[in-house]
């Protein structure tokens, strides 16, 4: 383990492309009324699968809904994000952020990482070499191997919300028929879905009615990972499907 971590923020702006940020609800709200667009990430996995690292599997069920897909329940992540793949729309001259008083939590608490199984190392970060440079006076983000303070609240907030907010999220999805999701391991299901649509869901949030057992079904990709849930009898999402979302696999199972 990294004992002390200094950080040293040189507005290289790479942490701001390049990728998906996630966010609240609360955070998703206000970056659809700033005129941005929102994906939705889903992964899923069996709730009867807890053999094997049960404190991972408890960590992943808290931030998840239990979901009909086939013969078998099914635990749904719904992740909320900022598609900042071409870079932030918040950008401003000199990468300089244009609502870092509001930037979302994950904003926030980068380089450090909220995954508590995630492992933390400064090779495995976009910032280049001098953002860790000993010779620049950088903050101290982690020392004696635990989290400061400041950062240690936020990255606490943002386990809460993930665990909080992980059924309404779902039951947003479904009110949006957005119901195909990815294996958790193999790939992600990345859903667009219109922004005054997504915009109206959160709003009446608070109203939404449980799941409405309309049934989910996985996208997958790998011979021995299509046959294992054909087994479970979890229904797969046809070849031959509409795909009106994007598929990323991670690797063949």
């Amino acid at each position: 383990m990294i004992k002390q971590v200094n950080f040293h923020c040189v507005g290289c702006g790479a942490c701001c492309r390049g990728r998906h940020v996630p966010l609240t609800l609360g955070e998703a709200e206000a970056w659809l009324r700033r005129g941005h667009r929102v994906s939705i990430l889903l992964e899923a996995f069996a709730i009867q699968e807890g053999q094997g690292d049960m404190a991972r599997y408890r960590h992943d069920a808290s931030r998840g809904a239990s979901v009909r897909s086939g013969n078998i329940d099914i635990c749904v992540i719904a992740i909320f994000a900022a598609d900042i793949t071409a870079g932030c729309p918040n950008l401003g001259e000199g990468n300089a952020c244009q609502i870092y008083q509001d930037r979302p939590l994950v904003c926030r608490i980068y380089p450090l990482e909220i995954n508590p199984f995630t492992t933390f190392g400064t090779d495995q970060k976009d910032c280049p070499p001098e953002a860790w440079d000993a010779s620049q006076g950088e903050e101290v983000i982690q020392a004696d191997g635990q989290l400061i303070p400041s950062i240690k609240q936020l990255v606490e907030a943002s386990r809460r919300a993930d665990q909080s907010e992980a059924l309404t999220k779902v039951r947003i999805c479904e009110e949006l028929d957005l119901r195909v999701t990815a294996w958790k391991g193999c790939g992600f299901v990345i859903h667009k879905p219109d922004a005054d649509d997504l915009m109206a869901a959160i709003s009446r949030a608070s109203a939404l009615q449980p799941s409405s057992a309309k049934p989910w079904s996985v996208r997958v990709h790998g011979q021995r990972l299509t046959d294992k849930l054909r087994q479970m009898q979890a229904e797969l999402y046809p070849e031959d499907g509409d795909h009106r979302h994007l598929y990323i696999p991670m690797v063949a199972a």
